[in-house]
């Protein structure tokens, strides 16, 4: 937990609430949900680890002590390619690094989360725990779950498995299912500071001051899209698309705000960091300004679940901006 960056007053709340079986973490896109969950979940499993003695043979009856050997041998040797007729000695469990030690998390991601990831999740948490006194799930993201998959997380929340600890992260709170949202306990994550993000983000990949100052101002406090901007060497395409949008009342702008080649998620952020800028600026038009903000985001939400063009959507953007 020391390694992450910031958000201290999450790590308290979570290091004080250890009964807690549910959690939903809220916050922008690239602000470190995920990493924060995932570190909280390796540090809680070591933290809980049974000796290597009671993990094989355990304090339970021969049939489960059974089962979670040959469970704990079938992941190891997937993961490592290690053989089965030798296990790692106690010391060597106890050192190996978050993918080789988390034999008892299950993390389920991609663009998209359907019923089958969901039903997977249930049964991992139905097992008895391999290393640990835990079973942790950790959904990333809510906005990609289909709606079925949404309605099955809904009962695993109602009565979770004993023992289990599910970590759900959104990047849209304001959308969440009410029913989804009184089953949780809520941990909502701030931004990072200019200092926090500089941090997290030079610790990834490699740049320059003003590179850095240029990103900071189109993903504030969100040292993920930061990393993402400058590792795909994209960088150059975003500020070009942010500058394209202050002068929305030139027919060539908007040609090439339309016609940009930079994602359209990313596109979404860069928008609504425009806005927000343009929010902090005009304060006589915050009314209007939010309303546009609105309508943009469940423009783009829309668009995502449909697939729908990039052109159109960004021609839909401008005649909203303007």
């Amino acid at each position: 937990m020391k390694k992450v960056i910031g958000h201290n007053q999450a790590k308290k709340k979570l290091m004080n609430n250890l009964s807690v079986q549910s959690w939903l973490i809220c916050g922008k896109k690239g602000i470190g949900k995920a990493t924060l969950a995932k570190s909280f979940s390796n540090w809680l499993l070591i933290k809980n680890s049974r000796p290597l003695s009671k993990l094989v043979y355990g304090e339970k009856s021969l049939g489960e002590a059974q089962m979670s050997t040959t469970e704990y041998l079938s992941v190891f040797e997937e993961r490592k390619q290690a053989s089965t007729t030798k296990l790692p000695s106690e010391i060597e469990f106890r050192e190996r690094s978050y993918d080789e030690v988390a034999l008892d998390l299950h993390l389920i991601e991609g663009d998209t989360i359907g019923i089958e990831k969901v039903r997977e999740m249930k049964n991992f948490l139905h097992l008895s725990p391999i290393q640990s006194e835990h079973k942790i799930a950790i959904i990333d993201s809510l906005e990609v779950m289909t709606n079925n998959a949404k309605n099955a997380i809904l009962k695993i929340l109602e009565e979770p498995p004993k023992n289990s600890k599910i970590f759900i992260i959104s990047h849209k709170p304001y959308d969440i299912q009410t029913t989804i949202w009184c089953r949780c306990f809520q941990l909502n994550l701030l931004p990072l500071t200019y200092d926090e993000t500089k941090q997290v983000a030079s610790s990834q990949c490699k740049f320059d001051d003003q590179t850095f100052d240029e990103m900071i101002t189109l993903f504030p406090g969100t040292p993920g899209m930061i990393i993402n901007a400058i590792s795909s060497d994209a960088y150059e395409a975003y500020k070009c698309f942010y500058k394209f949008l202050h002068d929305l009342k030139n027919p060539s702008m908007i040609n090439k705000v339309i016609n940009s080649e930079i994602e359209l998620e990313l596109a979404s952020y860069i928008i609504q960091a425009f806005i927000l800028e343009s929010i902090k600026r005009e304060v006589n038009d915050v009314e209007i300004l939010l309303s546009q903000w609105k309508k943009i985001d469940e423009l783009f939400v829309v668009a995502k679940q449909l697939h729908l063009d990039k052109k159109h959507v960004l021609a839909n953007v401008v005649n909203i901006m303007t």
